[in-house]
């Protein structure tokens, strides 16, 4: 009998290239950079001489020999988790629910045992941030995790008008939630890639690639509000940066401006 299904997998090598230059430009969120062996399978991922499973399977197995297959080793995390975010971004199948969310952390960070890969965190975390002057985001408490999550899911089930508004909010409340011990910012961003394609975007990855930091320190700010400061939340920031992505508009996105004490300078904003 003939097949009327296709492989969801990506096939296009202009896909593949900017699938792979999303992943790496992701890696910078963690202050993390991809080897240059890294690279090199990638360029045999695009030309098609390899898979990406292939690729998975090398790295894997280069690191494994090196005796640093840790995450204390995060030479070796930029470069499996970029080829996991490859793997993922190639393949158009997505569902909006809890698992989902959950199983891209699992994929990403499987064997990154201080990760705990797809469950979410059992304690109270807080980072200080750069762009609140060391403060300082209030993240959801760890027993409420999977109660929030669930709530923001299923109301976003119900909404009947998207618009970009609508989107970053939605996505910015999973990040707020901050469901796992590490990893966040990288997991909610693919999350929030194959959303907005599973809706029907055309998605400008460039922004991801080439402003992963922006993108989480515009987080930073859409949740972080200061009443003795007169600080409140912003997303102005997150607006710009889904206003390249989904309409290809090219606002300057730059970090020293989502600082909280930034200031135009005279003439400028």
């Amino acid at each position: 009998m003939e097949l009327t299904y296709e492989n969801a997998e990506t096939v296009s090598p202009g896909d593949k290239k900017q699938n792979w230059q999303t992943a790496f430009g992701l890696q910078a969120v963690d202050n993390l950079k991809p080897s240059e062996y890294a690279v090199k399978l990638s360029e045999e991922h695009i030309s098609g001489k390899m898979s990406i499973y292939q690729v998975e399977d090398t790295i894997e197995r280069y690191y494994k020999q090196k005796g640093s297959f840790d995450a204390k080793n995060r030479q070796n995390e930029a470069d499996i988790v970029s080829a996991r975010i490859v793997k993922i971004l190639g393949n158009k199948s997505f569902s909006l629910n809890e698992n989902s969310l959950k199983n891209i952390h699992k994929i990403l960070f499987k064997d990154f045992k201080n990760y705990n890969p797809g469950k979410y965190r059992k304690m109270d975390i807080i980072k200080a941030e750069w762009v609140l002057d060391n403060d300082t985001v209030q993240y959801a408490h760890f027993e409420n995790i999977e109660d929030e999550i669930a709530l923001i899911l299923n109301k976003e089930e119900q909404v009947k008008k998207i618009d970009i508004n609508h989107i970053l909010n939605f996505i910015s409340k999973i990040w707020q939630v901050h469901p796992f011990l590490e990893g966040n910012t990288r997991t909610v961003a693919i999350f929030a890639i194959q959303y907005l394609r599973n809706l029907g975007y055309k998605i400008d990855n460039s922004s991801f690639e080439k402003h992963a930091k922006f993108f989480r320190n515009a987080l930073v700010r859409s949740n972080y509000r200061n009443a003795v400061l007169n600080i409140n939340r912003e997303n102005a920031f997150l607006i710009n940066f889904f206003e390249n992505v989904l309409q290809g508009k090219e606002h300057k996105l730059q970090n020293r401006e989502l600082h909280i004490h930034w200031k135009f300078p005279s003439g400028e904003g």
